[in-house]
């Protein structure tokens, strides 16, 4: 089997700070668990973040190159396609004087698919993105020092679909905060958000369908100390 060592994941990020301007570059070993072999899969990446502030504005950018790789090594015998290896997020993010906060994101996922078609929705169960375009649209607003209301919009941009997730939060005491919220999926069948699917796996067929992305309600509270 595998060695426990040999899949541990680990990265290492170096920060530079120029006046309102973050710089940085990064190292990372990610680890996932493929269901359909039984193994675990390695990716190894560098990255860029950047960001930086013009009065209430801030736009950043941020990305990632995967390493060619022979089985589970970094290896540089084949090409590399710079297009399917990159991951770019581009954003801005505005707050209005007393007013709300806005963030836009653009996420471009080399590693998805440009056609639903082909999504392994086994890459889904393991926190992966299936698509290759996406869009982000985030609003966050408080009301006064005790309630705060935001939402936010992920579109799949490949196929469609979109999830929603408002939320609302309450201070009800000085150190206790409570949270109601949602995730509303949206997507035609084959579409990431609609996520439904018939699973075979490397460990046998299951009863399907299976259906990752159910509407969601969720209650949260906080207690600080």
């Amino acid at each position: 089997g595998d060695r426990f060592a040999e899949n541990y994941p680990f990265g290492v990020k170096i920060l530079a700070v120029v006046g309102p301007r973050d710089l940085s570059v990064s190292f990372s070993k990610e680890v996932t668990y493929d269901l359909t072999t039984a193994t675990h899969r390695h990716t190894y990446r560098s990255g860029f973040d950047v960001f930086a502030a013009f009065g209430g504005l801030g736009l950043y950018g941020e990305g990632t190159l995967a390493f060619p790789q022979e089985g589970n090594r970094i290896g540089f015998g084949g090409e590399l396609d710079f297009a399917d290896a990159l991951r770019v997020v581009v954003g801005g993010e505005y707050t209005f004087t007393d007013g709300p906060a806005i963030r836009i994101e653009y996420f471009h996922n080399g590693a998805g698919s440009g056609n639903r078609d082909t999504y392994d929705f086994y890459d889904l169960i393991a926190g992966e993105r299936l698509g290759r375009e996406y869009a982000l649209l985030h609003f966050d607003h408080a009301f006064g020092d005790f309630v705060r209301v935001s939402a936010a919009g992920l579109a799949n941009l490949t196929d469609g679909s979109i999830v929603l997730v408002p939320q609302i939060s309450y201070s009800a005491l000085g150190n206790l905060d409570v949270e109601l919220g949602a995730q509303l999926f949206f997507g035609g069948r084959g579409t990431e958000f609609n996520g439904a699917f018939d699973p075979v796996t490397g460990l046998g067929t299951l009863e399907g369908p299976a259906d990752l992305t159910e509407h969601r309600v969720f209650v949260r509270a906080k207690v600080s100390f």
